[in-house]
């Protein structure tokens, strides 16, 4: 396919064409990915990380 499409056959070139064609984002995270780790989070779980947050001093004050 990257041969076809004028490209090296190289990891990059691969990486480039799948965000050009739109299948991936331009900021993706490929180790996220295949960890299967979680990139959106249920409204429940974000407002008790703000919970968590708001609780701990600010270091800059």
């Amino acid at each position: 396919i990257l041969k076809s499409c004028g490209l090296q056959k190289a990891s990059a070139a691969a990486m480039n064409l799948l965000i050009d064609i739109g299948y991936f984002p331009i900021h993706v995270n490929l180790d996220l990915m295949k960890l299967n780790i979680p990139t959106e989070y249920s409204e429940e779980i974000l407002l008790a990380a703000d919970e968590v947050l708001s609780l701990q001093p600010d270091p800059d004050k």
